[in-house]
């Protein structure tokens, strides 16, 4: 076992818990992850729909290195729990209600349950986002 496999090894150590890794925003791959949530396929179309804007206003302002979860045949959840256990720090959760509101609800992958989810207007997505993920690291 190198070097490097021990730095890994502790990472995974010490920034993860029973539902995956917990990584900083810094050492993560994806910083967030855009998770659309449908039950129809009106909803599906009226969702991917909003979702596509989302990624690039997410990044004004910023260096945010996003994952748009855009596989059409999985379901919502096995992409939320996907983005969960690699470490993703922030998600973004888009579904048909979100979109009559012009919201999105931000998740932290550092606070579980509803004490890390806010609702965010998409029209200021992006200062969001960055916030959130000065949260994320100063508290990592």
């Amino acid at each position: 076992m190198g070097t490097f496999d021990t730095l890994i090894g502790a990472i995974i150590m010490v920034h993860g818990d029973d539902q995956g890794l917990i990584l900083p925003p810094r050492l993560a791959p994806h910083q967030v992850v855009i998770v659309p949530i449908f039950k129809t396929d009106e909803e599906k179309a009226l969702v991917f729909e909003a979702a596509k804007k989302n990624p690039r206003t997410a990044c004004e302002g910023g260096n945010s290195r996003q994952k748009w979860t855009s596989a059409k045949d999985k379901a919502p959840v096995s992409s939320l729990t996907t983005g969960e256990m690699r470490g993703v720090p922030l998600r973004m959760e888009i579904g048909p209600k979100d979109v009559a509101k012009g919201s999105v609800v931000l998740a932290r992958r550092d606070r579980p349950g509803k004490e890390g989810k806010s609702f965010v207007s998409q029209d200021g997505i992006a200062g969001s986002v960055q916030q959130l993920l000065i949260g994320i690291r100063k508290r990592c």
